[in-house]
Formats: structure tokens, C-alpha cells, sequence
């Protein structure tokens, strides 16, 4: 304990790594409990109330040999069971910790999510998520909910419910949006500029999405036809 205020003078990536490191041992719970009692988490900008986060995490991966927790969900995991503003000790974290800024994004995604990625959502919801985040990011924030449920006793350890959902992600083939700005140039005849290219796009994109993604390139061009530009908001 009397040395662990030393630790503000290791580098942040030494400390990352450190952690990253600790995470993939056995026993790391035990350890990480240890490092709690003697202020060592403290200094770090970790601390933390309880492991039950953690140890649900542990469950999971046990449970389910095929799941596998990112380095960014587990650091997320240890942010959500500290004592303060998971926000702001994720962005000390960051910056403290020099995180990639690829790994920042990732981790303030995983615990400030713009949208909650849970076990409630539906399919299409669940589609328009793997489309947004990309599957690994998305399995990994279902990844955390099945965590949190867990320790709240809403869900098992092995979860149909949750590996459903796992192997759907991994095993769904990503569609891609068939039409581009420049099919819209061509369509409408009086030159729309940007911001009504970018809204007509969306608009079109939403309808694809709310039909699930069977509308190919000659039934989302027309259906844009009857758009009229005058009624699309550039906003």
C-alpha cells in the first residue's frame, strides 16, 4: 500500500498493458481484490465498490467456452463497477492510460452507449446495430448486457437467449446499401445539392431497413422517384 502512489509515476501504457495482462490470468479476481484493499486500483483511477461485474464476466466465459470478452469490454466492465461517474473515469482513463484513439471510442461506446444494444431489442433492431457498430462491437456490448443481467439475477450463465443472439451476429451476412449519392444526381433532374442528396439517402436507407434489407437497387431507385425533392428536409 505505501508504495502504490508510485504508480502515478508508470507510464499509461505501462499501466494498460499491466492490466491487460492481469486480466488473462486465472485468478485475476483475487488479485484484482488484493490490488482494491491496498489502494493500488486507486491510484489508476479504478475504484471500485464490488466485483460483481467481473466475476459474472468470469461466469459467462466459463459457461461458454466459444465467448470471449475484447480487452476494451473488460476494461468497461471494471469502469461500470467503480464507485464515481462511469463517464468521467472512462475519460480519465483515456487519457491517462493513452489509449489508442480507435480504443477510447470503442470504450466510451461500451459504457456510454448512445443506444442501448440489449436483450429486450429485436431482430431488426439487432440487424440495424451489427450494421452500425460492426459484429464485433456489437457482440461485445451484448457481451456486457449479459453481464450486468447477470449480476442483477436476470439472466444464466449460459443463456440461450444471449448465445442466440452471438451466433446470429457472427453468422449474418452484412448488407450493403445498394445505392450511392450519385444514383440520386442521376435520378433527379434538377441538381438537388448535398444536404438533400445526404437526406434523401437516409431516407431511402431507413425504408430499405424497415423492410429488411430485400428491396435490391431498381426498387429502392424507384421508390426514391417518388420522392419529391422540394418535400426532403436538409437537415
Amino acid at each position: 500500500r505505501i508504495y502504490s502512489i508510485r504508480l502515478v509515476n508508470l507510464s499509461g501504457e505501462r499501466i494498460q498493458y499491466e492490466i491487460l495482462k492481469l486480466l488473462k490470468e486465472k485468478d485475476f479476481v483475487d488479485a484484482l481484490g488484493i490490488m482494491a484493499k491496498n489502494e493500488v486500483l486507486g491510484n489508476i483511477n479504478l475504484q471500485i465498490s464490488d466485483f460483481k461485474l467481473i466475476k459474472a464476466m468470469c461466469q459467462i466465459q466459463n459457461e461458454n467456452l466459444d465467448v470471449k470478452f475484447d480487452n476494451m469490454s473488460k476494461i468497461a466492465l471494471l469502469i461500470k463497477s467503480s464507485e464515481h461517474n462511469h463517464k468521467d473515469v472512462t475519460i480519465k482513463i483515456v487519457n491517462d492510460w493513452r489509449l489508442l484513439t480507435r480504443d477510447a471510442n470503442v470504450l466510451l461506446n461500451y459504457v456510454s452507449p448512445k443506444v442501448a444494444v440489449d436483450i429486450s431489442s429485436d431482430t431488426a433492431q439487432h440487424k440495424s446495430f451489427i450494421r452500425s457498430f460492426g459484429k464485433k462491437i456489437f457482440i461485445n456490448m451484448m457481451l456486457i448486457n449479459w453481464a450486468e443481467n447477470l449480476s442483477n439475477g436476470k439472466a444464466e450463465a449460459y443463456d440461450e437467449r444471449y448465445t442466440g443472439i452471438i451466433n446470429f451476429a457472427n453468422e449474418w451476412d452484412i448488407p450493403k446499401f445498394p445505392v450511392s449519392g450519385y444514383d440520386i444526381m442521376m435520378l433527379k433532374t434538377n441538381n438537388p445539392h448535398g444536404k438533400i442528396i445526404g437526406s434523401l439517402l437516409r431516407k431511402a436507407e431507413s425504408w430499405w431497413e424497415q423492410n429488411d434489407y430485400e428491396p435490391n437497387r431498381k426498387m429502392i431507385l424507384d421508390y426514391l422517384s417518388d420522392i419529391s425533392v422540394s418535400s426532403v428536409d436538409a437537415a
